[in-house]
């Protein structure tokens, strides 16, 4: 596993400083382990599913910056509410850390009080989302083995949970990326302006591999453990979508699919997820919502 990683996707000598300031928080003396291990969490909540039931569950992580409060606060009172209802559904916002005292006293607050916190040992830049991808499988793989269906969704959307994982039993479309609809062709950017900028030695590719957009996409348990078994990156791809459900896809020799659902924009405020993996007489449309903070 730990060659997984070939010579052809990457390599990190002589990147720009720009890009090097995206480094995890341990120091030198703490390991960057492949396991999972509790060096790769400040704050994990172990016990967030151990009631959870053992079939055809959903582990949802919804990515925020460790200064979204509000938008954390939001989730819990609307569309995540099924998830502290629902015995089958478990839900964690998952965030970096900060070297403002202040930021951290209060996420570590927001955690005592509400038990849904995972943060991991690593700067919250939007450059670091690749790490919030790594600390999101591997807490799944250390404790909530019992999760079917692992999603990864964005702080900005919403959806409903329950039709979700209604859907999900019912689809013949298994043990693949399930993505809204599949990136093709999509050039890497060479800008220094952007924030998807990546230096030649990050990637030396000129189009990345078909790829899932980032709002959301669905990784099967199996998948999941496989990339929770990879070390944790002290240098991370800048490009979260692109990397994991593209690069690291194609070096596990794992597939993706957009047959389960399909995103319709509505006005450019609005996003309909059409499934269409299921039997005809049973096919839903889950509403998912971009709403602003």
């Amino acid at each position: 596993m730990s060659n997984i990683i070939s010579e052809r996707s990457f390599a990190f000598q002589q990147v720009d400083k720009p890009v090097r300031e995206y480094r995890i928080t341990r120091g030198p003396g703490r390991p960057n382990s492949s396991e999972g291990h509790m060096d790769n969490f400040i704050i994990a909540e172990e016990n967030k599913c151990k009631d959870m039931n053992t079939t055809g569950n959903l582990l949802v992580g919804v990515y925020t910056g460790i200064n979204e409060a509000s938008p954390r606060e939001y989730i819990r009172k609307t569309w995540g509410l099924t998830a502290r209802t629902n015995p089958r559904i478990r839900l964690i916002f998952v965030v970096g850390s900060s070297t403002d005292a202040e930021a951290m006293n209060k996420i570590k607050m927001e955690s005592l009080g509400n038990g849904d916190i995972v943060q991991g040992d690593f700067i919250d830049t939007y450059r670091n989302l690749t790490l919030k991808s790594f600390i999101f499988f591997k807490w799944a793989n250390l404790f909530c083995r019992n999760a079917k269906n692992l999603l990864k969704i964005d702080s900005d959307m919403q959806i409903n949970l329950a039709q979700l994982l209604d859907v999900l039993e019912l689809s013949t479309i298994q043990d693949k990326f399930i993505c809204s609809i599949v990136v093709k062709h999509n050039k890497v950017i060479r800008d220094a302006s952007s924030k998807w900028y990546v230096p030649f030695q990050y990637y030396s590719e000129f189009v990345y591999p078909n790829h899932c957009p980032g709002a959301a996409y669905i990784v099967p348990k199996r998948i999941g453990m496989k990339i929770a078994a990879l070390p944790l990156p002290n240098e991370p791809f800048p490009v979260d979508d692109a990397y994991i459900t593209g690069i690291l896809r194609e070096e596990l020799q794992e597939d993706l699919t957009a047959g389960i659902f399909k995103f319709h924009h509505n006005r450019g405020k609005s996003v309909d997820m059409i499934f269409e993996g299921t039997n005809k007489k049973e096919i839903k449309s889950v509403r998912i919502m971009n709403f602003r903070h």
